[in-house]
């Protein structure tokens, strides 16, 4: 036997078997094939909106914008994604038309913000922790 043949034979053995692992691995080759193909026939362009619209989920996610995500919070995190957002949108703009690049501006820019007051408030309640609390004792008089 061949190891061409000794392979088939494995494999339809595994079949007829009914094994959950091989069916496993055979459910997952099918959906690697199908997402595979999804690429190939997809455009750039379309790829590279779908990037943009992952990227600005994670960003608001690491902002703490969506639900409970307050855990996922992570500032650099988001700073990354909303960088990568802004980079894809600066090579769309030069292959797609207004009206597709202009809701991806605004979004940009209310990622830019929310990202700002995030800093700003992570940056003041630094500044609390960091300020020792006044004591009774020790607060100023008006002399």
């Amino acid at each position: 036997m061949t190891e061409q043949e000794d392979s088939r034979a494995g494999e339809s053995g595994a079949q007829a078997g009914g094994s959950s692992a091989a069916g496993s691995r055979g459910d997952e080759a099918e959906r690697a094939r199908l997402v595979e193909e999804e690429i190939r026939r997809l455009p750039v362009r379309d790829h590279l909106f779908l990037m943009m619209h992952s990227l600005s989920d994670l960003a608001a996610i690491r902002l703490g914008l969506v639900g409970e995500s307050d855990a996922c919070r992570d500032l650099e995190q988001a700073r990354l994604a909303i960088e990568g957002y802004r980079a894809l949108l600066g090579v769309l703009e030069t292959a797609g038309s207004s009206q597709e690049i202009g809701p991806g501006r605004a979004l940009l820019a209310q990622l830019q913000l929310a990202y700002a007051a995030a800093v700003k408030a992570e940056a003041s309640e630094s500044t609390r922790s960091e300020t020792p609390a006044a004591e009774p004792g020790n607060q100023p008089t008006d002399s």
